[in-house]
């Protein structure tokens, strides 16, 4: 089995604690579990651009309100919720995602004292917390940024490769039952 594909498309600037214990924990799980791109959301596609992620996740950011127009990072954003693959936002990341009018209708997550505009913004509703709307996921509200982008990332291996996560729990010295639970809206 070849590994999942993580596009990782993030604002810039971009909020480290919500990108780097993502791509860390993810890269623990081997090189045959994920292969992990970073992308500026506003910069060229880079190598591999052409074959779709399996996953795509897009961390937080003082970047994260602008607009990112019809750059080719921005636009496989588009395709790959489009074709209904699996999208995870940390935090601010959601915004992203709304300033492209992809979060209208959905229940997300992120950072609390956000969440009134990002529901204006998005025409969602906003909840603390880990947060799974179809495929969609998202995390936020008033925990640490590493605490929130951990429980994600945790989140990413239970649903892509089940079989690593109890290894990777075994190396990390965290107590996974501190962390957000899953709420499931559909």
């Amino acid at each position: 089995m070849r590994p999942r594909l993580v596009l990782v498309a993030h604002p810039d600037p971009v909020e480290p604690l919500d990108l780097l214990p993502v791509v860390r924990i993810l890269e623990k799980c081997g090189e045959d579990a994920f292969a992990v791109r970073v992308r500026a959301l506003d910069g060229p596609p880079g190598s591999g651009a052409a074959q779709p992620a399996d996953v795509l996740l897009v961390p937080g950011g003082r970047g994260s309100e602008r607009d990112y127009g019809q750059g080719p990072v921005a636009r496989a954003l588009d395709a790959h919720m489009g074709a209904g693959r699996p999208v995870y936002t940390v935090c601010s990341g959601a915004f992203v995602l709304a300033g492209r009018g992809l979060l209208t209708g959905r229940t997300v997550a992120t950072h609390s004292a956000k969440s009134e505009r990002l529901a204006r913004l998005g025409g969602c509703t906003v909840r603390p917390g880990l947060v799974r709307d179809g495929t969609l996921t998202s995390v936020g509200g008033t925990a640490v940024g590493h605490v929130k982008a951990l429980a994600l990332a945790l989140r990413i291996v239970a649903d892509q490769t089940p079989e690593r996560l109890p290894a990777l729990l075994a190396t990390l010295d965290v107590d996974p039952h501190l962390l957000p639970r899953l709420e499931v809206v559909r």
